[in-house]
């Protein structure tokens, strides 16, 4: 039985979240912006309510820049006033799914340093929603390398995992080692976290493992494409998936070649949701991945009628909050390299 104090903040949180929704951006906000330039579409953001972080990073950025620091920004505050209001076994259960952000904060981090990118910018890159502390975050945007990072991470749960998976022979190679290392204990440790009492934890625990599908078809289908051999694509491979796992994760991995793996994933129960895509899946896995993207918003959004007096409605509400952000910064980088409309427009997830 959940807790009456428990109960209460479900509540209230749910009022919250649900108050917030209606505040999100509609189809026909994406839509002009699609028509827009960069500098117009900063200041259309900028009268709505991104415009606190618009106005203050305005005066040290423009354009495409401008935009998607600001609509991080405003993520992150977003998030931590969501987690702010929340209580109990909600705050529990929706501070375990925002850890997703430290993951994130450490992955761009080492991709940064590995590329070179300006500590500052980096900074401005991170959102700072999960549960490491700014010291760390500052920590990791000004370090000189990955092992540096992993340093920084030195009183985390992640400094372990990233030292033991450490390869410096290969610094790519090393790098997908350690996103993955993060991506299975972030996995893990919510699979564990999520103790099934309820309907709402059974649905919420369904939708954490048929995430996992779409990473381990996303990067077995990336792999195989690539002709790496299996032995090697099953250490990417997380475990604990809904139907991506076992004897069937297991034939799509040894299938033999990239077109027999293609023609595993037909008995998934959400193949319709990728067939239009397998065709050219050859020449580009893009438009595939964002497809199998739009399914798993769109699981979010029904799962959180499952049970409304729990978490779910806030982590669809965060799901959704990413979902506008991503959006936008399609939408501004793909103005800024020239993209086609209709392309820009087909990479949207539009409700």
């Amino acid at each position: 039985m959940v807790p009456t104090s428990d109960i209460g903040n479900l509540a209230y949180a749910v009022a919250r979240v649900k108050a917030r929704k209606r505040f999100l951006l509609k189809r026909e906000d994406y839509l002009k912006m699609l028509g827009m330039e960069p500098s117009a579409i900063a200041r259309f953001i900028g009268e709505s309510q991104y415009a606190e972080d618009v106005h203050e990073l305005g005066r040290r950025f423009s354009g495409a820049d401008l935009i998607e620091y600001a609509i991080y920004a405003h993520l992150a505050r977003t998030y931590a006033e969501v987690l702010g209001f929340c209580r109990g076994r909600m705050r529990a259960r929706v501070g375990g799914y925002m850890r997703r952000w430290d993951v994130y904060n450490i992955k761009t981090a080492m991709r940064g340093r590995l590329y070179g990118e300006d500590p500052a910018r980096l900074a401005l890159s991170f959102v700072p929603a999960g549960l490491l502390k700014r010291e760390c975050l500052v920590a990791m945007a000004s370090a000189g390398g990955v092992d540096d990072i992993i340093e920084a991470l030195g009183q985390t749960e992640y400094h372990d995992i990233l030292a033991e998976e450490r390869n410096g022979s290969d610094p790519v190679r090393s790098l997908a080692r350690l996103e993955n290392a993060l991506d299975r204990q972030y996995y893990a440790g919510l699979a564990k976290r999520s103790n099934v009492r309820t309907r709402a934890d059974g649905a919420f625990l369904a939708f954490v493992r048929r995430e996992i599908d779409i990473i381990n078809l996303r990067n077995v289908l990336s792999l195989k494409r690539e002709g790496v051999e299996p032995q090697a694509i099953n250490e990417y491979v997380l475990r604990g998936g809904l139907e991506v796992s076992g004897q069937t994760l297991a034939s799509m991995i040894s299938a033999d070649g990239f077109d027999a793996t293609l023609a595993a994933i037909e008995r998934l129960s959400f193949y319709d949701e990728v067939r239009p895509f397998v065709a050219g899946a050859k020449q580009s896995l893009i438009p595939l991945e964002r497809s199998l993207e739009k399914y798993i918003a769109r699981s979010a959004r029904s799962f959180s009628f499952v049970d409304p007096l729990s978490p779910l409605p806030v982590i669809d509400y965060i799901l959704n909050k990413k979902i506008e952000v991503d959006n936008i910064r399609i939408i501004v980088r793909g103005k800024e390299r020239g993209m086609d409309e209709s392309r820009v427009r087909d990479l949207l997830m539009l409700r």
